[in-house]
């Protein structure tokens, strides 16, 4: 057990000098292969880190999320999943995580960690211009809808011998609806960036499919357990001397 914990950690060790030296990719080698010896939070947390830099945010959020699953009390589950979430723009789920971090982090140094109030601080910033821009896009949108309105009916007037737009009725409602398509462009707009920034959460398709046979697997191994389990099991009848003599030579009588 001993012989195993130290290869884990000199393979921890190797990989947190590959991360830092650059080697990005090498470092997720060593630190999965520590894993399989013997899967800890802080191995989690550190493959965490390296799927973060090369951007691959599917396996960054798993292994955070693993982390936590190992570790609920650590804090730097919560941060590396609050990183995660930052870079890809969830930023409400990343801020409640920096604030669980602190908590516990508070709660066991009896401190606040400065990195953690920096990236707090950093991620409301982002927050509330997420949320401005959320708001304003839509009205942005129908605002140009309204413009490109009236340039549609003042070239109508200006480059038709025969305008087609004069009646005011049928100016304003022509107006009211490209601002009202405007508008909801605008909304179906931010409904595509908040979508894309789920989407980065999802696995691959040879990732699903890899996920898909793991877990057909597991259900073809669960299966024969419980099938063996429930297989009825014979007893024998255990005679003794006196009673096998007499079933012998009541077989041959």
């Amino acid at each position: 057990m001993n012989c195993k914990r130290s290869k884990m950690e000199e393979l921890k060790n190797r990989g947190n000098e590959c991360l830092k030296a650059g080697k990005v990719s090498e470092a997720i080698e060593l630190y999965t292969e520590a894993i399989n010896l013997e899967p800890t939070a802080a191995l989690y947390s550190n493959r965490s880190n390296a799927y973060l830099k090369l951007e691959k945010y599917y396996e960054a959020d798993r292994d955070a999320q693993q982390a936590i699953k190992l570790n609920p009390m650590w804090s730097k589950g919560y941060f590396r999943f609050g990183e995660v979430r930052n870079s890809i723009g969830q930023y409400t789920e990343a801020m409640t995580s920096y604030q669980t971090a602190q908590m516990l982090h508070q709660k066991q140094e009896g401190r606040t960690d400065p990195l953690l109030v920096q990236r707090m601080l950093l991620t409301h910033n982002c927050l509330q211009q997420q949320r401005k821009y959320g708001k304003n896009m839509p009205w942005v949108c129908a605002g140009v809808g309204l413009i490109a309105a009236v340039l549609i009916i003042v070239a109508d007037y200006c480059l038709t011998k025969t305008p087609a737009i004069t009646h005011v009725l049928v100016q304003s409602v022509f107006v009211v609806v490209l601002s009202a398509l405007g508008g909801g462009a605008g909304k179906v707009w931010m409904w595509y960036k908040q979508h894309l920034r789920s989407t980065m959460l999802q696995p691959t398709i040879q990732q699903q499919e890899e996920l898909n046979q793991q877990a057909e697997q597991d259900y073809d191994d669960g299966a024969g357990e419980a099938a063996e389990e429930q297989q009825p099991q014979r007893h024998h009848h255990r005679y003794t001397k006196a009673q096998a003599r007499h079933r012998f030579k009541k077989g041959k009588s």
